[in-house]
């Protein structure tokens, strides 16, 4: 998971926290329950983490965003601009000095040697 996922679960989490504690809230008024004093203070500290996540969460992506120059492209980017194929073609010598191509196509490996050309 990259870093922009995990700020945006986190934005995610904290507001879903800060909805909760406010609906126990509302619950805990209309109810009125004999445990209402803990309730209370449980749905207090649900709103207070809650809102904890989503101000550092926003504070993250404003970091994020502001090194992020507007110049600067991923590296997926960079990729599909290059024109560079997908698959990648490696030849290395083995210990007896023969040639060898290692084929990586949509995960499947396979070597062949100059003896087998």
């Amino acid at each position: 998971m990259n870093e922009k996922s995990r700020i945006v679960l986190r934005l995610v989490a904290g507001l879903y926290l800060v909805y909760t504690g406010i609906k126990l809230i509302q619950g805990l008024m209309a109810d009125r329950p004999a445990n209402m004093v803990l309730m209370f203070i449980i749905a207090v500290v649900f709103v207070i983490v809650g809102a904890v996540f989503a101000i550092l969460s926003i504070k993250d992506m404003r970091e994020l965003k502001g090194t992020e120059s507007p110049g600067e492209q991923s590296d997926e980017e960079e990729v599909r601009e290059s024109g560079e194929p997908q698959n990648s073609v490696e030849i290395a010598k083995d210990e007896n000095n023969e040639n060898k191509n290692n084929v990586n196509q949509e995960g499947r490996n396979t070597e062949i040697t100059d003896e087998k050309k």
